[in-house]
């Protein structure tokens, strides 16, 4: 009995200290997670950026505020000046509109990838597929290719990056969306538009019920003003590549990480 109670003990070691050395993939940490994130956001971006700007500040500038005519308040020349005054406030606004915006990419994209079903969490030893580098070593593309099944390590992600960026765009659109269509956006605008005439137009300043007026006025306008940003942007946002043109140096930014 003593030799088979040996022998199992040394089964036993033998096994445990197997495991103890057999190499491991670890899953994307949190630091991982919020680099991977930052990456993405940081190139949907500068595609956004470049939407903003022409979808919705030139609109602004060329059709939205020349058609809310200010001569119905104030006579020439002032009016003009006023004009230029209330579009660089409305389109300041709307700027910061755009920067709450982008500064939520990084969590809308950690929620996609790590918190949306399916999730890129999870163990990724069983199967074996790839071994993790020890660092300075890196993972390579040849590990993005053999690691063919989602869990939670880099080259996963990087193995279904075409999934992922898609899910991404569709997630980017609806968190523009949602603003919009509730019309929390509308209702901002509208605000600054009023408090914009209030501070330009002197005669107006105490005048609530005009300046309410001009407010109820501009929302229509804004209602149609927005929702043709939303459909110019969900239409162009990395419309029909999912911003392919980024995947060298996602996948270079990935890797990275252990």
């Amino acid at each position: 009995m003593r030799f088979f109670s040996n022998f199992n003990l040394f089964a036993f070691v033998a096994i445990a200290g197997s495991l103890l050395f057999t190499s491991t993939t670890n899953a994307c940490e949190k630091s991982c997670q919020e680099g991977i994130s930052q990456a993405f956001a940081d190139k949907y971006v500068l595609v956004s950026t470049q939407l903003w700007s022409q979808n919705l500040y030139q609109q602004i500038q060329t059709k939205f505020i020349p058609d809310f005519n200010l001569l119905t308040y104030i006579p020439q020349p002032d009016a003009l000046i006023i004009q230029e005054n209330i579009t660089k406030d409305l389109i300041t606004n709307a700027q910061t509109l755009e920067i709450n915006f982008e500064k939520s990419l990084p969590a809308i994209i950690l929620r996609s990838i790590f918190k949306q079903e399916p999730k890129f969490k999870g163990d990724c030893n069983t199967p074996f597929r790839v071994k993790q580098p020890k660092y300075p070593d890196i993972w390579t593309l040849e590990d993005c290719v053999k690691m063919d099944y989602i869990c939670g390590n880099p080259p996963s992600i990087c193995h279904f990056l075409n999934d992922i960026k898609k899910r991404n765009v569709e997630n980017v659109i609806t968190a523009l969306k949602t603003p919009v269509q509730n019309e929390t956006w509308v209702n901002t605008l509208s605000l600054a538009v009023k408090n914009s005439v209030a501070n330009n137009i002197p005669a107006l300043a105490n005048d609530q019920v005009k300046l309410s007026q001009i407010e109820s006025n501009v929302k229509s306008g804004l209602k149609t003003l927005l929702n043709n940003f939303f459909t110019s942007f969900n239409n162009s946002f990395c419309a029909g590549t999912s911003c392919d043109e980024y995947d060298t140096e996602i996948k270079t930014k990935l890797l990275t990480y252990p």
